[in-house]
């Protein structure tokens, strides 16, 4: 539902938070903080564009308090952004996910390939790594063709650099909620909200996609502000986001969350299976909805059959996690390996050049 924001910075709740001179009882208020924001953060990832009243009221906050720590949440940097929960399928798109070994130390060089992906119009995330890769680059493309031509040529813009990389084919995303956000939340059937699979391409009309666009932009917006940007009135906006969430195409919110504030940190397990048995492949997934630390199961061909994002409260938690995963399916999982997530720089499920009409033209062979 559409809402308006108060964004004036109200200290209400936390404002005795700063006015602690000795530096342990600002440490010690510092955590209690931080459980604050994870219970806020975790309403959020259930609906980002549901009202601070309605936060509150899940948290036992006021609708002041919400509005503040939002704010301060955003000016951290702790919130990076929101973004749709794009099928992004439905508006005809392929997944392939690319590792990538820079062969390069220098932060400045970095930064310039972080920008050429970012900037590049088949790109939908982008993760800095350790551990044996150092970027995770998700890529969307109308067909294998329009990628391979398109990922040569970009790189071949730095052929030193990006030499070394490993690309993989999604075939299906269950983006799931941060359950361990919540304290006190155990094994739990969590929000699965599965992305990708067969191909069941919607056609739009202008005025669809042009609502996708300023949804794109940020879902958090009011739907008065979306109105005015596209000239029609709060309601038709209301409706026309009711109608692409009633046909999937739009399938829940989420903000991008900068996990380092939060003391929070995530790992990647890549796995490949012994056999192709359906039942226990069902079983996996199936363990990873249920666990409150498993936030992303990836389906994908090639090399490695699948990736599971695992959050976590520290390496020690990730490793427990992991190893549990791999004792209760060692029949399953033929080898694995696993990546440090050191930064989520970009997340969204539509590549930015949907919305450009001179983008994703036809191959020329």
């Amino acid at each position: 539902m559409g809402f308006s924001r108060n964004k004036k910075s109200t200290e209400a709740n936390f404002v005795d938070i700063y006015q602690f001179k000795n530096k342990f009882q600002i440490i010690e208020i510092s955590v209690e903080l931080k459980k604050k924001y994870r219970k806020i953060l975790h309403q959020l990832e259930k609906n980002p564009r549901q009202s601070y009243t309605d936060i509150g009221r899940e948290t036992g906050s006021s609708q002041q308090a919400v509005s503040y720590a939002v704010n301060r949440m955003e000016e951290d940097h702790i919130i990076r952004s929101y973004y749709p929960l794009f099928d992004y399928t439905k508006f005809g798109y392929n997944g392939y996910l690319t590792l990538f070994r820079v062969n390069t130390f220098s932060r400045e060089k970095i930064r310039e390939l972080v920008g050429l992906f970012r900037d590049n119009e088949m790109v939908a995330w982008v993760e800095r790594l350790a551990g044996g890769w150092d970027l995770l680059v998700f890529f969307l493309a109308p067909n294998a063709s329009y990628f391979n031509k398109e990922f040569k040529e970009l790189v071949s813009k730095h052929p030193e650099q990006l030499r070394t990389y490993s690309t993989l084919t999604s075939v299906v995303i269950h983006d799931m909620e941060r359950a361990y956000l919540k304290p006190g939340e155990e094994e739990m059937e969590k929000e699965d909200t599965i992305i990708g699979g067969d191909r069941d391409i919607f056609e739009l009309m202008d005025a669809e996609e042009e609502t996708c666009r300023v949804l794109n932009k940020n879902p958090t917006r009011s739907s008065v502000e979306m109105g005015e940007e596209l000239g029609v009135t709060a309601k038709t906006i209301l409706d026309r986001i009711e109608s692409l969430e009633e046909r999937k195409l739009v399938k829940g919110y989420r903000p991008l969350i900068g996990l380092s504030e939060l003391d929070v940190s995530a790992t990647l397990l890549f796995a490949s299976y012994t056999n192709r048995d359906v039942e226990k492949e069902d079983e996996l997934v199936d363990y990873c909805k249920a666990h409150p630390n498993v936030t992303l199961l990836m389906k994908t061909f090639g090399d490695w059959d699948v990736m599971i994002r695992i959050e976590a409260d520290g390496r020690e938690e990730s490793q427990e996690v992991i190893h549990s995963i791999r004792e209760r399916f060692e029949d399953v999982i033929l080898d694995y390996t696993t990546l440090e997530v050191v930064d989520d720089i970009e997340k969204r499920y539509l590549p930015p050049g949907h919305f450009d009409p001179d983008a994703f033209l036809p191959v020329q062979e």
